[in-house]
């Protein structure tokens, strides 16, 4: 009883720990009030007492803060954007950095607003080693010489509201010019299209060619910068550097180059409301589904975005919640119902791309889509499409309205394929997949006089499966585009479904104020408890370790039919393990995997999890084979040879002396595989198959928790390996004399 008890406490606080660090990933900071939905634009500096400012390290921001500011609390980080990022989720009450920041960054952060009054005036210099006087004084002469003749105009209005776009400059041949900066202050420094840019690079690159100098750039944090001049590792440094007494004991200044006002800034979230139109699509961070049209509208339409694609629209909100993406494209039915569960989340007003969804076919099998053509017209003409799309949309949050669907109980089977991530679309409900798409297709079914049997998978294998008659029909939001068409039949639209962005709302997230211990209880309760979800993870670790027994089962078969091949003195017997050891060794077990259930046994009615242990029975052996010969040849000769002076024949020697050391030697090793093939099993899902991972993706379609799920299924992961290792070593010590001395 208190072994159990002891265990319970552990994996309490295990789960605790877990969630407490996912949790602080939301969490807003301590002492800090979240900004009003309509800041005051005047900076008052008594209103800002113990309130706490966002500061770059390295600058002087925070002696700005100590002398304007006094009480209030000065908070670093690395770089603007982080700052940023702090404001809008409420960690800081405001920012302090110069005009020009909030000149690049206000456009692209509606919500950002000046206070005023501004302080001072600031004047800006380059940096330049105590050990360079000559390069001083010919930076200073060439400061005055861009400001004479206009290029310093021109180059601000480049780089502070204009193009941005580095011009062609030539490079010198002489002396080497050695020039830092931080890289990560936009207009001054920074990464654009895979090269660093800027006010200070053109400048840097300017002045080189007027030199004929030869330019090394090197790129380092801001605080690295001084110590970097300090050192000589190199000549100058340029960052927008504020003009200080103590800055200028280490190195030398330059002439002003640059004036610039410094200003609190807050984050009003009324005024950060977007629209497509505000959108910098060029420049912005999309996630979308692999294989999805949102994926295929961003390649098309803005090459040059950042566009990170991901196996499931969950996966990508998870992202978006982490502040990895600024917008996730995806059907307006997906994003709603993301909205439905999470507060902090929002749809941007406007379409990107109009596009109705439809049944997709095998291609060979034109009967079945007139069949189907038929029944779905007949539901468009009487209403019964409607009805369903009624029930099912709820734009205004209320609940679903499922209905009984009548089913042929021995009918022939229509082998449909789906995502069932998809809500309302189609999804998971107490372990059986319902929506639109799923009630649309039983009942067609049952008008054909059939019965209707799932296949759950990715939804970029959807159509693969279709193509090698995994399944029969495919019906998951799918838009029938010309690419698609290629490969199968569609019926006409029967939902109208178009892509939209979504995005985290600015304000404050709600139940940010719920206690740790609150929060923890209804995570379970959602992911857990409701629906009896906590029998999917059950469900899918049976899967899980069925698959990794029978297949280590299989492997080891295999595995001494390899190692015997490896060994064999026969040329053409040993070239044929080697080769089968090089390519299952050398494959990825997902690209295995998928081949051997969309190539191998595409024809095959074997079931998903069989095709399974085949596969990763078939990878498990080169690697147990390697173990076993390896193990065999560690075992003296001599010993044989001993053996076979007895009398013992070669087989006999080998099971009385080889066998037994070789199988102490190699089971540390061959235990460590079977929890290894453990945990590549969580690859399954990608053949329909709902294992322990698949079963938290499928509560994460359901709740949109873009953590609590990841942490049980890594928590369940993380007890059964830990009971398995546990098991093994005991094991080891019961058969292994040495350990058992040791003990």
């Amino acid at each position: 009883m208190d072994r159990c008890i002891g265990w319970k406490k552990i994996l309490y606080i295990i789960i605790t720990l877990l969630y407490v660090s996912t949790a602080l990933m939301g969490c807003s900071g301590e002492d800090t009030a979240p900004v009003p939905e309509s800041a005051p634009l005047t900076f008052v500096p008594e209103d800002w007492v113990d309130k706490t400012i966002g500061v770059i390290t390295g600058t002087i921001h925070d002696q700005v803060i100590a002398d304007f500011i006094p009480g209030a609390v000065p908070a670093y980080f690395n770089d603007l954007p982080s700052a940023i990022v702090a404001l809008r989720n409420n960690q800081i009450n405001g920012m302090l950095t110069d005009t020009e920041g909030f000149k690049i960054y206000g456009p692209k952060n509606p919500g950002l607003r000046t206070l005023e009054p501004y302080f001072d005036d600031s004047a800006a210099g380059m940096l330049v080693s105590k050990e360079q006087p000559g390069l001083l004084e010919k930076l200073n002469d060439f400061i005055a010489l861009i400001n004479s003749d206009g290029t310093f105009d021109e180059m601000y209005d480049r780089w502070f509201g204009g193009d941005e776009t580095m011009p062609q400059i030539p490079e010198g041949t002489g002396e080497l010019l050695r020039f830092a900066t931080s890289g990560i202050v936009d207009g001054f420094a920074y990464y654009k299209d895979g090269e660093i840019a800027g006010f200070d690079v053109e400048f840097a690159k300017r002045f080189a060619a007027h030199e004929n100098m030869r330019l090394e750039i090197s790129v380092m944090d801001f605080s690295g910068l001084l110590p970097a001049l300090q050192s000589g590792k190199v000549d100058y440094a340029a960052c927008c550097f504020a003009i200080t007494e103590e800055r200028a004991q280490s190195a030398n200044y330059t002439d002003p180059y640059f004036m610039t006002a410094r200003a609190i800034a807050v984050y009003d979230a009324t005024a950060a409301q977007l629209t497509l139109d505000d959108i910098d699509f060029d420049n912005a961070r999309f996630g979308a589904m692999t294989g999805s049209t949102g994926e295929m509208y961003i390649e098309a339409n803005y090459p040059g975005a950042g566009l990170y694609r991901y196996d499931s629209v969950p996966d990508a909100v998870m992202a978006l919640k982490g502040n990895h993406l600024d917008y996730v494209i995806t059907a307006y039915t997906i994003a709603l119902g993301f909205v439905r569960s999470n507060p902090d989340l929002a749809i941007i007003p406007g379409t990107l791309l109009e596009e109705g969804v439809a049944i997709a076919i095998k291609k060979d099998d034109t009967q079945l889509l007139n069949d189907i053509s038929a029944v779905l017209d007949q539901f468009k003409a009487d209403g019964t499409l409607d009805d369903i799309i009624d029930r099912w949309i709820k734009e205004d949050g209320s609940a679903y309205e499922q209905k009984d669907i009548p089913v042929h109980a021995d009918a022939p089977v229509l082998m449909v394929g789906v995502a069932a991530n998809r809500e309302p679309m189609c999804y998971i409900d107490s372990g059986h997949i319902v929506g639109l798409d799923a009630e649309l297709i039983e009942r067609i079914a049952y008008e054909l006089d059939m019965r209707v049997e799932y296949m759950d998978m990715q939804f970029s294998a959807l159509i693969t499966a279709l193509e090698s008659s995994r399944v029969s029909v495919v019906i998951s939001n799918v838009t029938a585009t010309e690419e698609r068409r290629e490969k199968v039949n569609f019926t006409d639209d029967y939902f109208q479904n178009p892509q939209v962005l979504l995005a985290q709302k600015d304000e404050a997230m709600e139940g940010a104020d719920e206690s740790l211990w609150d929060s923890l209880m209804t995570a379970i309760e959602r992911n857990l408890i409701q629906e009896d979800r906590w029998k999917l993870i059950v469900d899918g670790l049976g899967v899980s370790l069925t698959i990794t027994l029978l297949a280590f089962t299989l492997a080891t078969v295999l595995g001494f039919g390899v190692c015997g091949l490896r060994m064999s003195k026969n040329f053409i017997l040993k070239a044929i393990g080697d080769t089968y050891v090089t390519i299952l060794r050398g494959t990825p077990i997902v690209v295995l995997l998928m081949i051997t259930f969309y190539v191998i046994f595409a024809k095959s009615t074997i079931s998903g999890t069989m095709v399974a242990v085949i596969a990763f029975g078939a990878n498990g052996a080169a690697f147990i084979g390697e173990i076993l010969r390896s193990a065999i040849l560690t075992i003296d000769k001599g010993q044989i040879e001993a053996a076979r002076s007895m009398g013992f024949s070669k087989s006999g020697a080998f099971f009385t002396v080889t066998f037994p050391q070789t199988v102490r030697v190699a089971f540390p090793v061959y235990m460590s595989e079977f929890i290894s093939l453990f945990k590549m099993t969580s690859v399954v899902g990608y053949i329909a198959i709902i294992d322990l991972t698949k079963a938290g993706d499928i509560i994460r379609s359901r709740t949109y928790d873009a953590f609590f799920p990841l942490i049980i299924v890594a928590l369940v992961y993380l007890i059964v390996a830990s009971l398995m290792i546990y098991l093994f070593n005991y094991i080891s010590r019961k058969t292994d004399k040495r350990l058992r001395r040791a003990a």
